[in-house]
Order: C-alpha cells, then structure tokens, then sequence
C-alpha cells in the first residue's frame, strides 16, 4: 500500500507555496520526512510529488495501482470545480473517490436564505453562524437576507 501526496501549486484558492522561505521548506520537509517514517513504520512508502493535482492524482493512483483516491475538498468555486473534474476523470478510470470536509466550521451549503439557496454573502453567512454552536448547522435555517441572493453561476 502506497500514500501519495501531492502539491499542487494552486490548491484551495490559488494560494501558491513560495519558494525561499527557509523556515517553511525546513518545516514541509520535517514534517514530511515524518509521516515517511511513520507510513514506513506500517509498511506503506510515502510518496510525494509536484505539480497540478489535475495531471499528478490520475498518475500517482496509476503508478500505484491504487483503488481509491481520498482527499480533502476545497470549497472555493476553483477548486469545487477542479475537485469534480479530478473526481469524474479518477471515476472513468474505475476508482473510488472519496472527499472530505477539510477546514470549514460549515459546509458553505449548510445556510441557506429564506428561499432555500445557499448564502452567497459572507455578512449573511457570519451573522447565521455566530448564533450557532459547533455542529448546530441546521440546512433548512434561514439566513438574514437584505437582497436577494447573487445569481448561481
């Protein structure tokens, strides 16, 4: 069994990793020269690579004659929609995919305005959420609405 991860230079937002810092290098490496060991340890190499997840995720699962693909989604419009390409590209293959919600307290669909579309203003959004406790979303809640939701695209 393999544990591939990969880099992608535009991942979640289009945040790039910057190259010359020093500290954050040393850190990336450490850390995973760590879960190297560890993976090791269990009798599965890591594998690491750079590049678009696009291009690397299909080769590395290739490569390893793996079965499934997991990974943490992005909830930006970018990286929903490279996250469903990459998903739909690894299914025509015949593998699994499995996502997962990565750093969000709520799911961006999770509140919804009065007519049931998911908050598209991030004042609408924050004044539902502060009056909520950790794992209280409620999809069927209401959001404060002034104007109506932008426009699906």
């Amino acid at each position: 069994m393999r544990n591939p991860i990969t880099s992608d230079s535009a991942v979640c937002g289009g945040k790039k990793h910057q190259r010359g810092n020093r500290g954050a290098e040393r850190w990336l490496h450490g850390s995973l020269a760590a879960l190297g060991r560890s993976f090791a340890r269990l009798g599965a190499p890591l594998t690491v690579r750079r590049g678009r997840a696009e291009d690397v995720l299909p080769a590395v699962a290739e490569e390893t004659g793996a079965a499934a693909v997991h990974w943490n989604r992005c909830d930006d419009a970018g990286g929903m929609a490279r996250d469903q390409a990459i998903a739909e590209r690894l299914h025509g293959s015949g593998l699994a995919v499995r996502r997962f919600k990565a750093v969000p307290l709520f799911d961006p669909g999770a509140l919804l305005y009065s007519n049931g579309a998911p908050c598209r203003r991030f004042s609408a959004f924050w004044k539902q959420m502060a009056t909520m406790t950790l794992g209280s979303a409620d999809p069927g809640a209401a959001c404060p609405m002034r104007a109506g939701p932008a426009p699906m695209e």
